[in-house]
C-alpha cells in the first residue's frame, strides 16, 4: 500500500515536471508569434521594407510572418521523424533552443537603414528556423503529454500543455502593449525589440526545466524492446496520408480566421480605421485574449462541453 501511494507520489512528481516544461515551450513558441504578428502589422514595413509602397512594404511584412508558417509542416515531419528514431526528450530540447534563439536575434537585428537588403533577408532566415522548431515543438509536446499519461488521463494532460497557449496571449499582449505606448520614434528605434528580448527572460527558465525531463517512458520500452521503427515518416505517409491532409485544412482554417483577426486587424485599426497603434493593440487583447484564455481553462478543468 505504501508503495503505491510513493508511486503516486512520484508520477504526481514527474508529471509536475513535464508539465512545466512543456508549458513553458509552448508558451515561448505561441510568444513569438503572437508579437510578431503585432510588430508585422504595425512597424516592421517601415524598419525592413522602406523602399516600398507602405501597402507593399505591410505585405511583405505579413510575408515574412507566413514564412514561419510554411516551415511549420517540413518541421512537424523532420522533428517528428527524429522523435521516432531517437527520443522525444532530445527533440524537444532542440526546438526548444531553435525557438529561443530566433526569436531573441530578431530583437537584435539590424533594420533596413543600417545593412540594406541583408536585414529583410536576416528577418526570413530567423522566422524559417522559428517556424521549422515551432513545428516540431507543437506536436512534440503533445507526443510527450500522451505518453507519459494514464490512458484514462490523457486528454487532460494534454490540455495542460496547451495551457501554455492563452499563457502566450496574455503576456504577448502585455509586453506588445507596454512597447506600442512609446511615441513612434522610440518605437521604431528600439520599442519594438523589447516583446522579442523579454522571452529571453523566459527562455533559460524554459531550457533549464527542459533538461529535467525524463524520456517518454513508451520509447523507452520499444527502445528496449529493440522495436524503433526504421522509417517512420515513410510508415505515417502511406497509412495515414488521408488524415494528415484532413487535420492539416481543418486546422489551416481555423489558424487563418484567428490571425486575420489578431494581426491584419491590428494593421486595419490603425490604418483604415485611424486608431493609434496602442489603442489597437488594446483593443484586440480585450476582444480576443479573455475568451480564449475562459475557453481553455475549461478545457483544462474538463468542464467543456461541445
Amino acid at each position: 500500500m505504501m508503495t503505491t501511494s510513493g508511486d503516486a507520489v512520484g508520477r504526481r512528481s514527474s508529471f509536475g515536471k513535464l508539465g512545466a516544461g512543456l508549458f513553458l515551450g509552448t508558451a515561448l513558441e505561441w510568444y513569438d508569434y503572437f508579437v510578431y504578428g503585432v510588430a508585422a502589422a504595425l512597424v516592421l514595413n517601415k524598419l525592413f521594407f522602406p523602399s516600398f509602397d507602405p501597402t507593399v512594404g505591410t505585405l511583405l511584412a505579413f510575408a515574412t510572418f507566413a514564412s514561419a508558417w510554411l516551415m511549420r509542416p517540413l518541421g512537424a515531419l523532420i522533428f517528428g521523424y527524429m522523435g521516432d528514431r531517437i527520443g522525444r526528450r532530445t527533440v524537444l530540447f532542440i526546438t526548444l533552443i531553435g525557438m529561443g534563439v530566433a526569436t531573441i536575434i530578431t530583437g537584435l537585428l539590424p533594420t533596413y537603414e543600417q545593412i540594406g537588403i541583408w536585414a529583410p533577408l536576416l528577418l526570413i532566415v530567423c522566422r524559417m528556423v522559428q517556424g521549422l522548431s515551432a513545428g516540431g515543438e507543437f506536436s512534440g509536446v503533445a507526443t510527450m503529454a500522451i505518453e507519459h499519461a494514464p490512458s484514462h488521463l490523457r486528454g487532460r494532460y494534454t490540455s495542460f500543455a496547451q495551457m501554455g497557449i492563452p499563457a502566450a496571449l496574455i503576456m504577448a499582449n502585455g509586453v506588445s502593449l507596454a512597447a506600442y505606448y512609446m511615441p513612434d520614434d522610440a518605437l521604431e528605434s528600439y520599442g519594438w525589440r523589447i516583446p522579442f528580448l523579454f522571452s529571453a527572460l523566459i527562455f533559460p527558465i524554459a531550457v533549464f526545466i527542459r533538461l529535467k525531463l525524463e524520456e517518454s517512458p513508451e520509447f523507452e520500452e520499444k527502445k528496449e524492446a529493440d522495436t524503433i521503427v526504421a522509417n517512420p515518416l515513410k510508415n505515417c505517409i502511406r497509412d495515414h496520408w488521408r488524415t494528415m491532409l484532413v487535420l492539416g485544412f481543418a486546422n489551416g482554417g481555423l489558424g487563418a480566421a484567428f490571425y486575420a483577426y489578431s494581426t491584419y486587424a491590428v494593421n486595419y485599426g490603425t490604418g483604415g480605421g485611424d486608431l493609434p497603434h496602442n489603442n489597437a493593440s488594446c483593443d484586440h487583447c480585450r476582444r480576443l485574449r479573455a475568451p480564449a484564455l475562459r475557453w481553455r481553462c475549461r478545457v483544462v478543468l474538463g468542464q467543456y462541453r461541445p
